[in-house]
């Protein structure tokens, strides 16, 4: 379990860097288009930081 929660962490902190490299219209494409609530949280967080 453990190593499952560390690699599920590392994921999410690499959806980061990617978000961080995306323009706002990149973003909200990707926001539209994925169903998976962790994505949709990292990126907004990520939005609300760098706007």
């Amino acid at each position: 379990m453990v190593d499952n929660t560390y690699s599920i962490a590392r994921e999410l902190r690499q959806i980061e860097v990617f978000a961080r490299m995306l323009s706002a219209n990149q973003i909200i494409a990707c926001y539209a288009t994925t169903r998976d609530d962790e994505v949709i949280d990292v990126i907004h967080k990520t939005c609300i930081q760098y706007m």
